[in-house]
């Protein structure tokens, strides 16, 4: 598989057994690639405003901010 091919992946849950279920998930895609995890909304706008990911399972109800907060304060 070519470097193209692989999209970066980020996981925005403050729950353990879902990000180990969508981490199980991830690891049996060749085509996907975890490249961050993070437990809070204010984690996961910090991390999406530094770097840019090409799919993001973000959960809707994180602590500090919630998902959709955090998609409303991105600049891009």
């Amino acid at each position: 598989m070519q470097e193209r091919d692989i999209y970066e992946v980020l996981i925005a849950e403050d729950e353990a057994p879902a990000r180990e279920l969508i981490t199980e998930y991830l690891l049996t895609r060749p085509e996907l690639r975890l490249a961050g995890i993070v437990r809070s909304g204010d984690e996961a706008l910090r991390e999406l405003s530094s770097r840019e990911y090409d799919l993001v399972f973000m959960d809707v109800h994180l602590p500090r901010m919630s998902g959709i907060e955090v998609i409303e304060r991105l600049s891009r």
